[in-house]
């Protein structure tokens, strides 16, 4: 959490994203050693005091506040303005055409540059139903990570097997981390809707830990998907767990519903109509990575939080073979961390417990993914910083495998 707010770049462009690297994969790693699958266990269950409930229901109201009067003060800061950014601006141009029942990917040249639309259908969608009741984009994503944050607070307040202190630590974590790094990173805070995003992976991970029911968490993956395709290599892993744990049934009704909802929400409405989006969206962030690139010096790279900088320093070539090069990278890192993880699950499948491993193994894709991000912008730091806000309530929750194991 100070890594990438407080302390960030602390020790230096080069070592600081190594850390944030081993640390990440850390969060993921030892849970996956650390827990079994439980059986019949003997653990004490603390039931909530009505003080006690009262305490970590005020205690969120607070930071919930805190945060959302810190947010506005940054959103008057900061105008939705194309000469300060254009996510913002981009997504209303997508809402409008939407609203017109005109396709919304198409390029255009409203703001001086010709601008390829990349987002995909979950994150412009919920902005359709706010622009229609005149709430502000940022306030909307915001009250979205609220949500999430609330079912996430809700499983912690219930759980039985937290006491009242590892309670209201779980709930102050992510409200202390969110805080503090939108206080030390307010001006992508003010131009970006990250926090949505944030919202939708707490989200997904409090449902892969806390639900059984295999249509909630396929719905809550979909939410991912199709905001952004950081967990593609981490699906078949769910998946194939699925297969190990729940059977034959549970893995067609996950890939039915995942298909049905991909083929209903993005494949008809627009891939169809341009089997290239895909192509053409990563041709326009390679095309604006590259202008990153080209800058000397560049914030981006050299805030010490992605790998980049070890390909735009130390690769020869020009701009365009290293970014290459860091593409294939990241891929081929994430195809060999699938197949390692497959590999373990297999191995070690009567030991583990198939919430913590979908969790834990979530985090040390997503971990790879942003270690080698193109252009490591602050904002999207904001996800895996969720992420691990759900993986330390899910060790503490399980904590009791630990002392039977």
């Amino acid at each position: 959490m100070l890594l990438i707010s407080k302390y960030r770049n602390i020790f230096g462009e080069y070592i600081s994203p190594v850390l944030i690297l081993l640390i990440g994969l850390s969060i993921g790693l030892l849970p996956l050693f650390f827990y079994k699958k439980s059986t019949q266990q003997q653990i004490k269950l603390n039931s909530n005091k009505p003080w006690q409930l009262a305490a970590c229901i005020i205690l969120a109201t607070f930071g919930f506040f805190e945060i959302y009067k810190l947010c506005k003060q940054i959103f008057n800061n900061y105008p939705i303005s194309v000469q300060i950014s254009d996510i913002i601006p981009l997504l209303q141009v997508m809402v409008n055409r939407v609203e017109h029942l005109w396709y919304p990917y198409k390029p255009f040249s409203d703001f001086g540059y010709e601008l390829f639309p990349t987002y995909l259908p979950a994150q412009w969608a919920p902005f359709v139903i706010a622009q229609k009741f005149h709430w502000g984009y940022r306030e909307t994503a915001t009250i979205i990570l609220f949500l999430s944050l609330a079912y996430l607070f809700y499983y912690v307040i219930k759980a039985q097997a937290l006491t009242f202190i590892e309670k209201l630590s779980l709930i102050a974590f992510p409200i202390v981390g969110i805080y503090t790094f939108i206080l030390y990173d307010n001006i992508n805070v003010g131009v970006s809707i990250e926090q949505m995003i944030m919202g939708y992976y707490i989200l997904l991970c409090t449902t892969l830990v806390m639900q059984k029911n295999i249509y909630i968490r396929s719905f809550a993956i979909v939410l991912c998907l199709l905001s952004r395709f950081s967990l593609l290599f981490w699906v078949p892993i769910f998946l194939y767990s699925v297969y190990i744990f729940e059977g034959k049934k549970n893995l067609k009704r996950a890939v039915g519903f995942l298909f049905l909802s991909l083929m209903i929400f993005y494949i008809l409405p627009f891939l169809i109509r341009d089997p290239f989006i895909f192509l053409k969206a990563q041709k326009a962030y390679t095309i604006a990575a590259l202008g990153e690139w080209d800058r000397k010096p560049s914030p981006h790279l050299q805030n010490g939080l992605g790998m980049a900088i070890y390909f735009v320093d130390f690769i020869k070539g020009d701009n365009l073979n290293k970014l290459r090069i860091l593409q294939f990278t990241m891929l081929g890192l994430s195809l060999i961390t699938m197949i390692i993880l497959g590999i373990f699950l297999n191995k070690r499948q009567e030991r583990l417990n198939i919430g913590i491993f979908n969790i834990a193994s979530l985090k040390i894709i997503l971990s790879i993914f942003y270690a080698f991000v193109q252009v490591p912008y602050s904002y999207l730091y904001f996800v895996p910083l969720g992420v691990s806000a759900v993986v330390l309530f899910a060790a503490i929750n399980q904590k009791f495998v630990i002392r039977n194991s």
